[in-house]
């Protein structure tokens, strides 16, 4: 899992700074701490789902890229055929 870092020092200074008693200060900022780790780090992909993502998407390319040459191979062998076909047609007709 990936690591989530905040300067809970430098908050609570910040608020001992404002006028904060300093005991009040340190709560807060570790309190502050928890709620973003672990509303932040729920939704955060980390780079393991990127990778796992990318190899699901990159997988999901070739599939597709299988069935897009199958589908041309299969218009232009029919192309052919009809073309061939009309040819012959043409060829008979004009003798």
């Amino acid at each position: 899992m990936e690591t989530f870092f905040f300067d809970t020092l430098s908050y609570a200074e910040k608020l001992t700074n404002a006028g904060m008693p300093e005991k009040q200060a340190k709560v807060m900022a570790e309190a502050q701490a928890d709620i973003l780790s672990k509303s932040l780090l729920g939704s955060v992909a980390a780079k393991a789902d990127l990778k796992e993502l990318e190899t699901r998407i990159d997988a999901k390319m070739n599939q597709l890229e299988i069935r897009l040459i199958k589908w041309f191979a299969g218009l232009f062998i029919v192309q052919i055929g009809v073309t061939v076909g009309i040819v012959l047609t043409v060829i008979k007709f004009l003798h």
